[in-house]
C-alpha cells in the first residue's frame, strides 16, 4: 500500500498540466503533507481527507503573509 505522500503526490503529477504545473503543485502537496503531519492529523489515505484539514492548511499558510492569490 502506498503511503499518503505517494498518493498524494501520484493524484497531483496525474491531474496533468506542463512540468512545471506539476512541479509547482507537487511543492503545494509536499507542504500540505508535512502541515497534516506537524498538526498530528494521522490519515492513511487520500479519501480521509476532510474539508476542514484544507481549511486548516489555507489558514495556516495566510497567517504565515501569503498572499490571497498565491493561495488560490
Amino acid at each position: 500500500m502506498k503511503t499518503l505522500k505517494e498518493q498524494l503526490m501520484n493524484a497531483a503529477f496525474d491531474a496533468g498540466g506542463s512540468f512545471k504545473t506539476r512541479d509547482g503543485r507537487q511543492i503545494m502537496i509536499a507542504r500540505f503533507h508535512d502541515f497534516l503531519r506537524t498538526n498530528n492529523i494521522q490519515i492513511r489515505t487520500i479519501e480521509q481527507i476532510k474539508g476542514k484539514y484544507i481549511e486548516a492548511y489555507v489558514d495556516s499558510r495566510r497567517k504565515m503573509g501569503i498572499g490571497k492569490r498565491t493561495l488560490q
